[in-house]
C-alpha cells in the first residue's frame, strides 16, 4: 500500500475496535475526527477511550447518525469515513446509510462500512441477522458516488476464543464448530483488523472491492 496521509472521520470511535482504528490512523500521521453522541460517555470504558484519543488532539463533532446537520458537519472536509458503529437495524441500516449519504454529498473519497466480518457477500440472505443488516446497508451505500471498501477479517480471535462465544471451552478442553470439523474459518485479532483498516482509510490508490484481512485460517 502507498500511504496517503489525510483526514478520517471515525464513527463509533469509543468502542473496542473504533478506538484502535483511530489510534492507528494517528500513528500513521493521519488526522482524526470523531462523531460522538455525548461529550463524555457514561460508560467508564468508553470515557477512558475518549480521553486517550482527546489527549492526542482529535477533532470532535457532537451529533449522531439521525441528525443530518451533525452528519454534514462531521463529514465536511474529510477524505475517508470509517464506520465502526454497532447496534440494531436502525443504526446499521438507516443510520449508516444516512452517514454515507452525507459523506457522498460532501465529496468524501472512501467509505468503510461497519462490516468487519466473514465474507458476508458470499452468504445468502437469511443466513445471519447481523450480516443481513450489513449487507442491506452495503447494497445502498455501494450505489453512492464514492468508493466503498468493506473490511472482511473473518472472526475476531478474541471473541472466538471467549467463553461467551461457546466455541472453545478451555476448561473442558472441547471445541465446537459450524458445519463440520474440517470447515475452515478465518480469524484475525482486533488489533490487526484495526491496523489494516487504518491503512485502508489512508490509502491513496483505489481499493477495488472488499479489503480482506486474514490473520489465520483454522479448522476445529
Amino acid at each position: 500500500m502507498t500511504k496517503s496521509v489525510g483526514s478520517v472521520l471515525v464513527a463509533g470511535a469509543t468502542g473496542m475496535l473504533g478506538s484502535q482504528i483511530a489510534h492507528h490512523i494517528l500513528d500513521a500521521g493521519g488526522a482524526v475526527r470523531l462523531l460522538l453522541r455525548e461529550a463524555r460517555p457514561a460508560d467508564p470504558g468508553k470515557a477512558q477511550s475518549l480521553a486517550a484519543l482527546t489527549a492526542r488532539g482529535v477533532d470532535i463533532v457532537l451529533g449522531d447518525v439521525f441528525d443530518r446537520d451533525s452528519l454534514d458537519r462531521a463529514t465536511r472536509g474529510v477524505d475517508c469515513v470509517v464506520s465502526s458503529l454497532r447496534g440494531g437495524s436502525s443504526v446499521i441500516i438507516d443510520g449508516q446509510i444516512a452517514l454515507a449519504e452525507a459523506a457522498a454529498d460532501n465529496g468524501v473519497r472512501r467509505f468503510i462500512p461497519s462490516d468487519f466480518s466473514v465474507d458476508l457477500f458470499k452468504l445468502p440472505d437469511g443466513s445471519h441477522p447481523n450480516l443481513d443488516m450489513r449487507r442491506a446497508a452495503d447494497r445502498v451505500i455501494a450505489k453512492l458516488p464514492m468508493e466503498m471498501t468493506p473490511v472482511l477479517n473473518g472472526g475476531f480471535m478474541e471473541i472466538v476464543l471467549a467463553p461467551v462465544f461457546q466455541m472453545v471451552n478451555l476448561e473442558n478442553a472441547t471445541v465446537g464448530y459450524f458445519g463440520d470439523a474440517t470447515t475452515p474459518m478465518d480469524v484475525t485479532t482486533i488489533a490487526d483488523a484495526a491496523r489494516f483498516t487504518a491503512l485502508a482509510a489512508l490509502e491513496k490508490a483505489a481499493i477495488p472491492g472488499p479489503f480482506g484481512v486474514v490473520g489465520d485460517c483454522i479448522t476445529a
